[in-house]
C-alpha cells in the first residue's frame, strides 16, 4: 500500500487506530499488520468508520492460539458460507482492506520461471478488498 494513513482515514471519512509499528509495503504476507477498515456501532448509537490495524488472517472466535492448522488468510466466495470458519465473520464482522494493487503470478511452461504482475488501477486510484475479521 502506497498512500499513508492520513489519506485513508480521509478517504474512507473514518477515524484512525494506532499505526506507529505499522509502514506501507509492496508484499503483504499472512500475519503481518495491515490497516482496514471496519464499520461498528454500540447500542443505539449511529455506526462509525474507523480504520484499524490488523493481523492478515482470520483466527477463528473457537481457537485457542492466533496459528491455525489450516490457512485463512483467503477464502473462496463459492463455499464460504459452508465453513464453520466463515460463517460467523460473514454475517457481522466485514471489513474493507485497502490497497494500491495486488501480484499475480504466472509460470512461463516451457522455462517454469515464475514472473509477478502487478494489477492496479491504471490511474493509481485504490483498489479495496472484501475482508473478514474476528
Amino acid at each position: 500500500m502506497s498512500q499513508e494513513t492520513d489519506d485513508l482515514i480521509t478517504e474512507f471519512v473514518a477515524t484512525g487506530g494506532d499505526f506507529r509499528n505499522w509502514r506501507p509495503g509492496w508484499n503483504i504476507r499472512p500475519t503481518q499488520t495491515i490497516p482496514v477498515v471496519i464499520e461498528s456501532a454500540k447500542g443505539d448509537e449511529e455506526p462509525s468508520r474507523r480504520l484499524e490495524p490488523a493481523r492478515w488472517s482470520l483466527t477463528p472466535s473457537w481457537s485457542k492460539e492466533l496459528k491455525t492448522k489450516f490457512p485463512t488468510f483467503n477464502a473462496r466466495s463459492e463455499d464460504i458460507m459452508g465453513k464453520a470458519t466463515w460463517k460467523g465473520p460473514v454475517r457481522s464482522h466485514r471489513a474493507l482492506v485497502p490497497a494500491s494493487g495486488y501480484y499475480e503470478w504466472q509460470t512461463d511452461p516451457a522455462t517454469k520461471k515464475k514472473t509477478p504482475y502487478f494489477i492496479h488501477q491504471p490511474d493509481g486510484e485504490l483498489l479495496v478488498f472484501a475482508g473478514l475479521y474476528s
